[in-house]
């Protein structure tokens, strides 16, 4: 989306800036300290020792038999016999593309895991972002009251100003403050979570701004999704391990082999020699290759819709994120365009409004800018969503 590089000078203050770092560095620390990532790293490592097992032929068998007789019959009998069956060659073939498939399949399920963590992530870190902000505002406008305090000292011993009014604003001063202390106690909750997740290295957040994202357009977007989201890739991968299942239940209607040697020695007889059988699966896979097809069918259709769904939501992302960002364009000029602080203080002081005029008018642009603040981490939150396939680089 659009580059936003903003700067709002309201009362002195820089409100809203967006440039800088952003939250790159955090997410690089999330992606090698998170516990869950570090889980489906594990569960990873498993499936690919699982992807090489299944591809080699079925156990040797080796037996030997000891039959002694008794004295008048013919005498002692011994056996003995090994074999090593296998299958059709294109089995093992099918069966080692299908495993291999199959860890694709886990490779890009643990992306989709990741890539959802380190949004959840990069959205925390947005929200820590905002309370910061919102805490440099009240503190602003606590500080503004402050010094207009300061000032009345003075004017209250003159008898310039009522007491009334002094209490006034020294309840206005006491309301921000209390303000802030919730704001912090807040963001200070949020960084025990942000430390938790990055192996307590939220402190590179310190003064970084909302992340930058490219403009594109939704058809170019649409198509880096498909080509690079996991949650689209993954339906794919399931799709392609569905035909495997295909070529591996076709497979096992081919005809098996067992080769083997086998002895049998008696009293003055001694026979021993190679042996070679074949075995038909005429009943033990009966249907199973009509039921892969069938799955896969299934498999096919489930991705076609699942894939139509993602991009309604994308689609849906990009007009949110569109009508969020107008809205934060427009509330930005308007909020810049309402003056400085120091005219409205000017106009206090020289009695052209009343205390209780300067106190509704200062409350109406704190809240505002206060508005502005939280309306750009939605529209920074919805382009961090919109573009989370970018979070797979992590």
């Amino acid at each position: 989306m659009k580059r936003i590089i903003s700067t709002i000078t309201f009362a002195g203050l820089v409100i809203l800036s967006s440039s800088g770092q952003g939250t790159g560095a955090f997410l690089k620390e999330v992606s090698g300290a998170h516990p869950d990532i570090k889980h489906y790293e594990s569960i990873l490592e498993a499936r690919r020792a699982e992807s090489v097992t299944g591809n080699t032929p079925g156990e040797f068998t080796a037996g030997f038999g000891y039959f002694p007789g008794v004295p008048e019959s013919i005498g002692l009998k011994r056996t003995f016999e090994a074999a090593q069956s296998f299958e059709f060659p294109t089995a093992y073939i099918t069966r080692g593309r299908l495993n291999r498939e199959a860890f694709s399949l886990a490779g890009t399920e643990f992306s989709l895991g990741k890539t959802e963590i380190l949004l959840e992530a990069r959205l925390m870190a947005y929200h820590y972002i905002s309370l910061s902000k919102r805490i440099g505002i009240l503190r602003e406008k606590m500080d503004i009251l402050e010094t207009v305090r300061l000032g009345w000292n003075t004017l209250l011993d003159e008898g310039a100003v009522t007491i009334l009014d002094y209490n006034r604003l020294v309840l206005e001063i006491s309301r921000a403050r209390s303000h802030v202390a919730a704001e912090e106690a807040a963001r200070e909750a949020l960084r025990v979570k942000l430390d938790y997740i990055s192996g307590g290295q939220s402190e590179v957040l310190e003064g970084e701004m909302y992340d930058s994202y490219e403009d594109i357009g939704l058809e170019e977007l649409m198509e880096m999704k498909k080509l690079s989201h996991p949650a689209f890739l993954v339906h794919e991968k399931e799709y392609a391990l569905s035909l495997k299942q295909v070529d591996v239940a076709r497979a096992a209607n081919l005809p098996g082999l067992e080769v083997g040697f086998a002895s049998e020695i008696v009293a003055g007889d001694h026979h021993t020699g190679p042996r070679v059988g074949i075995s038909i699966p005429v009943w033990t896979n009966r249907n199973q290759l009509k039921l892969a097809k069938a799955s896969a069918a299934a498999t096919g259709a489930g991705r076609d819709a699942a894939n139509s769904m993602l991009l309604a939501d994308t689609r849906s992302q990009y007009e949110y994120c569109r009508l969020t960002g107008r809205n934060f364009e427009e509330m930005k000029e308007a909020v810049t365009g309402t003056g400085e602080m120091s005219l409205l203080m000017k106009s206090l002081t020289e009695k052209e409004i009343t205390i209780t005029e300067y106190f509704a008018y200062t409350e109406a642009v704190f809240e505002s800018v206060l508005m502005l603040a939280d309306l750009e981490y939605e529209y920074f939150a919805a382009l961090a969503r919109l573009n989370d396939h970018l979070l797979v680089a992590y």
